[in-house]
């Protein structure tokens, strides 16, 4: 039966062996790393809302002057 990934080590040694091999400047990173990750799916959520913000917006008007444009039409047979 296999072991899940993730979980907890039979011996214990798999996160002692994390914690010693990662240096202070390693450490000192990860809180500039998450908060540059963090701005950065902030800053693609943003783009994302706006543009389509933008393609709703445009779609009502699209969608008058397309029914302004067929109403009055009449084709004959």
């Amino acid at each position: 039966m296999a072991r899940r990934q993730g979980g907890p080590s039979r011996t214990g040694v798999k996160r002692e062996f994390l914690k010693r091999y990662v240096t202070d400047d390693q450490r000192d990173r990860r809180p500039i790393f998450n908060a540059t990750l963090r701005a950065a799916i902030g800053w693609l959520f943003f783009r994302v809302a706006r543009s389509l913000r933008i393609d709703l917006d445009m779609l009502v008007p699209r969608a008058l002057k397309n029914s302004q444009l067929t109403c009055g039409e009449t084709h004959g047979i």
